[in-house]
């Protein structure tokens, strides 16, 4: 039984998240979380979210702050510097990208706070836009992340991978991201079909560990600055040791360091790839 965050409560949190509001300035067609009129958190709320938080972990590692749309509360900047006073080592805004594309204040505002951005980033077909988004937003989602790599900020890409609209965009969007200098980590999200959402057969699901195998010629090690996707950043660091100590080669896993090569390292076979993620 899962008890939440009672005091005999014995799981780890690996990632905090805190939905402070559910406004959107976008109307998509496919929103689990189903966006639209209804709160805004305070700010004295937040704060006790995250004494919370730092009580019952002791040693905090990530928090995301979510929606709706984050970016249009007027008290973001301020919840991420609650949360940085906290001590809490890594920060996440979970966002479309509309202002940070499009708003220079914003985004020089939350340049100086410097959060990790996990960043909505469907395909890069204009109608894979259209059908999930129901707008061309391809070039929007561009500007933002070259805005983001000008101002030295790091983002993680997020797909919402829907059957049929964007699964055969996976390599793409892989490739494209480890090409991106702004670009950490990227994350493929199967469609949940709640909220706002296309139709679809339950029948029909589509499964992206079978996609990645499709794959396999494609695969690259991932550069590492921080989890790919919201996690323990010890467990990483302590898997590459494992797969190191194979090797003979045993070594720890600092911030921005380069992932083994088959030039610089045999065990090369044994590094997370990138499309693990998806099993």
């Amino acid at each position: 039984m899962d008890c939440s965050l009672c005091p005999e409560h014995k799981q780890h949190i690996c990632l905090a998240l805190i939905e402070v509001n559910t406004g959107c300035n976008l109307n998509c067609p496919v929103c689990f979380a189903n966006a639209g009129v209804g709160y805004s958190l305070t700010m004295e709320q937040v704060e006790f979210m995250l004494d919370r938080f730092v009580e019952t972990e002791g040693d905090p590692e990530v928090i995301q702050f979510s929606g709706g749309e984050p970016t249009i509360h007027p008290d973001l900047m301020e919840m991420i510097q609650a949360a940085k006073d906290r001590g809490i080592r890594q920060i996440m805004v979970n966002t479309n990208g509309v202002r940070i594309a499009r708003d220079d204040k914003f985004l020089d505002d939350l340049a100086k706070q410097n959060p990790v951005i996990y960043f909505q980033f469907d395909g890069l077909r204009p109608e894979t836009y259209l059908t999930i988004r129901g707008e061309d937003f391809l070039d929007m989602k561009l500007k933002a992340l070259d805005r983001l790599a000008e101002k030295g900020m790091d983002a993680v890409l997020v797909a919402a991978i829907e059957r049929g609209v964007n699964t055969d965009e996976v390599g793409a969007i892989l490739k494209f991201g480890l090409e991106h200098p702004a670009v950490r980590g990227v994350v493929f999200q199967p469609v949940t079909h709640v909220g706002r959402h296309i139709d679809f057969d339950p029948m029909e699901r589509d499964h992206l560990r079978r996609d990645s195998r499709h794959r396999r010629s494609e695969r690259r090690p991932v550069r590492t600055t921080s989890p790919t996707a919201p996690c323990p950043s010890p467990r990483i660091q302590r898997t590459y040791k494992r797969r190191w100590k194979d090797s003979g080669r045993h070594r720890r896993l600092p911030g921005r360091s380069r992932p083994p090569t088959s030039s610089n390292a045999p065990a090369v076979r044994g590094w997370n790839w990138a499309t693990s993620c998806l099993t």
